[in-house]
């Protein structure tokens, strides 16, 4: 009889211990996909990068995906001196009535940018800009649904 009392202790302490590690296991387990999709966050995350030239040949604004996730473009914004416009014709004309474009591309929504592709936004003459500022707003998502806001900001007048 006494060995039957020691073999149901034995059983029980082997049963709570079963049950923690079964308990660790899964936490451990929950754990190790949480991290793992952080990870795969991080890893997808797309980051866009202005370019910017400005020289005899013109002035230009490009950008570029230097993430390793794809960008999912939801806005972008042209301002001037603060107020936004609706393309690329009518906020340089708010700038000067001289300005020629050379090359010009809009992002609409939802259109996407993949890692490291270069996208020109605009290319125009050399200008004065009469102290006046550009402003370039986009507002994009990886494909995760994370918003980032990235902005370009350019003021120039010669001498």
């Amino acid at each position: 009889m006494a060995g039957k009392g020691r073999k149901r202790k034995f059983d029980r302490i082997n049963s709570i211990a079963l049950l923690v590690i079964a308990v660790s296991a899964l936490f451990i387990s929950i754990w190790q996909g949480i991290e793992n999709r952080n990870f795969n966050k991080l890893s997808l995350r797309p980051y866009l990068k202005y370019d910017f030239t400005n020289n005899a040949e013109g002035l230009s604004i490009s950008i570029r995906n230097a993430g390793q996730g794809v960008a999912i473009i939801k806005d972008m914004e042209v301002l001037v001196d603060g107020r936004a416009y609706q393309g690329w014709e009518s906020a340089l004309k708010a700038i000067s009535e001289d300005v020629d474009i050379l090359k010009m591309a809009w992002i609409n929504d939802d259109e996407i940018i993949t890692p490291s592709e270069k996208l020109m936004l605009i290319k125009i003459t050399p200008v004065d800009f009469g102290d006046k500022e550009l402003k370039v707003v986009i507002t994009l998502e990886s494909i995760y649904g994370e918003r980032q806001v990235r902005d370009f900001v350019y003021t120039y007048s010669p001498g």
